[in-house]
């Protein structure tokens, strides 16, 4: 369930704004304070922005009535006590604080951007957060200038000016923090230290809670979740070992896949070339073997040639033997 977003509006004439530093700077004790050991930070209050006197003495200057409003003080809370404290135990009876420290630290952006946003870098006189009361709020002080002259008309005047300021602020809010916005609730009541964490009083355990062992059921489920929450932690530990093995198993194999690779890349390179290497020197012996065929037809070529001057030779020789011989012996001629 997301926190409920409460504002209040503080209209202060120049007597009130004069008294707001001494309690929001908290230059003194206050009645809402609780004891220290009940705080939600060892500090007690802390600076959003810095308070700055001189410009609630510019609203004097520009005030022209008397009853004029000098500045507006909002009064900003999500949640209450029951959000932001354990429950009342008998030796501690405020309920102890819980760890507000990311909550609040979003809660001021918001704030300080609204207010920023709303009222003008040059009209916030100061912005604080409160740790050491029953919840955890904020401080807004802002001199409601605008067109150089005092106009808290221009941001309250009627219900729905004020209802629409408030939606505004929640809007900034909600951004940085889930909180809860009603239209038409309450903006928020003045401090009443009767409902003060603490002032109620803690009922004795009766002898029910005893033989059930109620205040133990209740220490044991804080000691529960302070477990879950070390298994948590000790989970998203496990799994970023594991992450950071896994990785290491990848970048290993990956880095072996690359040698691989690069192995079977050279062997690949070393084939083509002797494949050209092959190509090229069975080129040379056919050329080789064209270049001898070539001389052994030239020579067979040649011999033929000899062969038949050779047979006319012969044809010639024996037409004269023919002619020489006696013509008993001379046969028919062919």
């Amino acid at each position: 369930m997301a926190l409920s977003f409460s504002l209040a509006i503080d209209k202060m004439k120049a007597p009130a704004a004069g008294r707001a530093e001494g309690h929001n700077v908290r230059l003194h004790p206050t009645e809402s304070q609780l004891r220290k050991e009940a705080w939600f930070t060892p500090e007690g209050r802390h600076q959003v922005k810095p308070w700055r006197s001189e410009l609630l003495e510019k609203s004097k200057v520009l005030a022209k009535r008397k009853d004029a409003v000098h500045a507006i003080q909002f009064v900003i809370q999500l949640g209450n006590q029951t959000d932001w404290r354990d429950e009342p135990e008998p030796d501690f009876p405020e309920g102890r604080p819980i760890d507000i420290a990311d909550q609040m630290n979003c809660a001021a952006r918001g704030v300080r951007e609204w207010a920023v946003k709303e009222f003008g870098e040059d009209n916030i006189v100061g912005i604080d957060l409160h740790t050491d009361e029953s919840s955890p709020h904020f401080h807004v002080v802002v001199t409601p200038i605008k067109d150089g002259k005092l106009q808290a008309k221009a941001w309250l005047d009627g219900s729905s000016r004020v209802a629409a300021l408030r939606k505004r602020a929640w809007q900034a809010v909600n951004v940085h923090i889930a909180c809860e916005y009603k239209p038409g609730a309450a903006g928020g009541a003045p401090h009443d230290p009767s409902k003060a964490a603490g002032q109620m009083p803690v009922p004795a355990p009766s002898i029910l809670d005893k033989v059930t062992g109620h205040a133990k059921a209740k220490k044991l489920e804080r000691e529960n979740a302070a477990l879950r929450e070390e298994n948590d932690q000790l989970k998203q530990a496990l799994f970023s070992r594991q992450k950071g093995r896994y990785s290491a198993d990848l970048l290993e194999k990956t880095k072996q896949a690359e040698l691989a690779a690069e192995i079977a890349q050279k062997a690949l390179g070393a084939a083509k070339q002797e494949l050209l290497s092959l190509k090229w020197d069975a080129g040379q012996t056919v050329k080789q073997l064209e270049t001898q065929i070539g001389k052994q037809g030239a020579e067979i070529t040649k011999l033929k040639g000899y062969n038949r001057q050779l047979a006319d030779q012969n044809n010639e020789l024996d037409e004269k033997l023919r002619e020489l011989m006696p013509k008993k012996y001379q046969g028919p001629r062919p």
